[in-house]
């Protein structure tokens, strides 16, 4: 039991660092050449099919793909009687949602204005919002099958998942490297937090101890 939580601690205390060190290199602003140098170098790679992919991954990233999943994994764990998960995985879900906007409103971080970017974005920068909705999604999704033959699978595909959606905001031009770093650990901090307080022991996928 001991081990489980310490990985879980040790895994709310990593991410948390990680956030502390893109939020002070983004009050102290250390970190806007190297994030302006990243940016570039991503955009450089530009061509018509990667801004197609770019695009779709804005989509599906976010409105009209991570955000219906969330609303109905949340249901289907209702429906097979996993009702203390599914309160878990709708209300670390929603309420990722809600601390996104509370941090972007704290740090009023302006958008990248490097060149033109894809999309018209009329919201601040950090931390991408994109990347802590897909980063909570994929710490959901391991927490629940972390106990069945499925956590590696579930695991490389969200991490994948959440990689390719941040890079895509970095190639659109609405965020710097280290708004998606903050997006993602503060996703799977937020994640591993409210997991811990919901399910003080170890547990399986049926919310039993273990």
């Amino acid at each position: 039991m001991r081990t489980v939580l310490d990985a879980r601690a040790r895994v709310i205390l990593v991410s948390a660092l990680v956030f502390a060190a893109m939020a002070t290199a983004v009050v102290s602003g250390s970190s806007q050449a190297l994030d302006a140098a990243l940016m570039w170098r991503v955009h450089a790679a530009s061509s018509t099919t990667l801004d197609a992919l770019s695009w779709w991954l804005a989509r599906v990233g976010y409105g009209q793909g991570v955000l219906p999943f969330d609303a109905v994994l949340a249901i289907v764990l209702f429906a097979i009687g996993r009702r203390q998960w599914a309160a878990f995985a709708f209300g670390v879900l929603g309420s990722s949602l809600l601390l996104n906007t509370l941090l972007k409103w704290t740090f009023a971080r302006s958008r990248p204005s490097l060149w033109s970017p894809s999309e018209l974005q009329l919201t601040y920068s950090f931390p991408s919002g994109h990347a802590m909705a897909t980063g909570t999604l994929a710490a959901v999704l391991v927490a629940l099958t972390w106990r069945t033959r499925w956590r590696w699978p579930v695991l490389v595909m969200a991490t994948v998942f959440a990689f390719a959606v941040g890079l895509g905001r970095l190639y659109a031009g609405v965020h710097y490297p280290t708004d998606v770093l903050a997006g993602w650990s503060a996703g799977v901090l937020w994640t591993a937090a409210v997991h811990r307080a919901v399910f003080p022991e170890p547990r399986d996928v049926a919310g039993l101890p273990r």
